[in-house]
């Protein structure tokens, strides 16, 4: 059981012993000041997410792996598909769908170049709409220029290759040669050392999180992709959410911090999480999906 293990690290002090007390709300401290070794996050973590402690430690080689189950599976939880939309009238005509979708496409392509100095989310019809494999693709274009088998010249728009269909990689293979360095063999993982963390510091995010946080994704195949039945809560929820979350984060910690006993105190927590309204989320979302 993984509250079990969690609570043995606990007792061994693999895990900090202020837990549930860092102040400031700001768990990230362990990262940022390097006093921590392991944190999960999604691939844009390393890099975008850690940027401070590369700040103050220009060699924090922070590396990125998949997390496997005792019997060597690599299972993933998937997002949601997508959050943002354009709605279109049914009664729109074929003209105006076809200007929609053309003024999408082309918010997807320019994204790279918009006008910083206007608020990103007053671009009407932005959705953050990108290919599904951007990430991949881009994974794969980056090592394919750093190994001498395609140039950035066919990246850019125009090339040969799909930069239009990927809104960064144009700009992304243009200064890579900027942040790599030109004796890194990319038959091995990046490292930290093979970047200068401090030339065009923004990209250094970007391709770290690229090339290093995306790198289990565009290199490995998960053994199963896990959906959520819901990915936001529904009407009525709110009313019990808030207590059975609570109640959730207050229990948990204090099973991993020894306060209660996971082996004796598992089953009252269920109880109590079906008692508190557990039940009532379970019935809502049961209705629902039942449509």
């Amino acid at each position: 059981m993984a509250l079990k293990e969690l609570a043995e690290w606990y007792k061994e002090g693999l895990i900090n012993p202020e837990i549930g007390v860092t102040t400031n709300g700001d768990n990230a401290n362990g990262v940022k000041n390097g006093t921590c070794g392991i944190f999960m996050g999604p691939w844009w973590s390393l890099g975008y997410g850690n940027g401070d402690s590369f700040k103050n430690d220009n060699t924090a080689d922070w590396q990125a792996y998949p997390l496997y189950t005792n019997d060597g599976e690599w299972n993933i939880h998937m997002k949601d598909i997508g959050t943002t939309y354009t709605m279109i009238s049914k009664n729109a005509s074929e003209d105006v769908i076809k200007a929609a979708i053309i003024a999408n496409n082309s918010l997807v392509r320019d994204e790279s170049i918009f006008d910083t100095s206007v608020a990103i989310d007053w671009f009407p019809q932005r959705n953050v709409m990108a290919a599904a494999d951007e990430c991949e693709y881009e994974y794969d274009a980056l090592m394919s220029i750093l190994g001498g088998e395609t140039t950035v010249e066919q990246y850019q728009q125009g090339g040969d290759l799909f930069a239009n269909l990927y809104k960064n990689l144009a700009n992304d293979a243009a200064t890579l040669s900027d942040v790599i360095s030109p004796d890194y063999d990319p038959a091995n993982i990046l490292h930290v050392t093979d970047c200068d963390v401090n030339t065009n510091n923004g990209q250094f995010n970007r391709f770290y999180a690229m090339l290093v946080g995306d790198r289990p994704y565009a290199t490995v195949t998960p053994n199963k992709k896990i959906y959520s039945e819901l990915y936001y809560t529904v009407d009525g929820m709110e009313t019990y959410w808030t207590q059975v979350s609570d109640l959730e984060d207050r229990t948990i910690l204090q099973m991993i911090t020894g306060a209660i006993d996971v082996d004796t105190g598992w089953d009252q927590f269920v109880a109590d999480w079906h008692a508190q309204g557990g039940d009532q989320i379970l019935e809502l979302a049961e209705q629902f999906l039942a449509g």
